[in-house]
């Protein structure tokens, strides 16, 4: 499986250390860097304003079989849409999947315990992402639906 995280700011890099925790093979993308091959799974960690961008950026790599786990939360500015609806808008990408959680990057990567919600309309590849990300410190839950788990998390941020 080609796992590919795009964003390799803070969070990105927390998800990269539970990627290499449980040996899994990924690589980083980035704005000046972009993926050079198909990605069968996408950690899409950028903030909510970038989203499009890098999916706009990343196209002609991502398909309608590419899972997304979003980590990102909020609004976009110009559009008010969360990010399940900007990835929708973008494209039809069925497997979609938002990582949400109170957690904090630095503390992921001190292996602090931590749990976080794991969104999804479509269980198919929800054990996929998972068993990916999940170690004894950090726990994953799995939630039915993104757009509720993805409002809360942005009201919490303008909170």
């Amino acid at each position: 499986m080609n796992i590919a995280i795009i964003g390799q700011g803070k969070f990105g890099q927390a998800i990269g250390s539970l990627l290499e925790y449980n040996g899994v093979d990924f690589e980083y993308a980035e704005k000046d860097r972009p993926l050079t091959s198909p990605a069968d799974l996408i950690f899409l960690m950028v903030p909510t304003q970038f989203i499009r961008t890098a999916l706009r950026q990343n196209k002609r790599f991502i398909s309608d079989k590419t899972i997304i786990v979003n980590g990102a939360k909020g609004i976009e500015e110009k559009t008010h849409l969360l990010p399940h609806q900007i990835v929708q808008s973008v494209g039809a990408y069925p497997n979609y999947y938002s990582l949400i959680g109170p957690s904090f990057a630095h503390g992921v990567r001190a292996k602090q315990p931590t749990i976080v919600s794991l969104g999804y309309e479509n269980t198919e590849q929800l054990a996929t992402v998972k068993n990916l990300i999940q170690t004894p410190y950090f726990r994953v839950h799995p939630v039915a639906g993104c757009a509720a788990l993805e409002l809360a998390s942005a009201l919490k941020n303008l909170y």
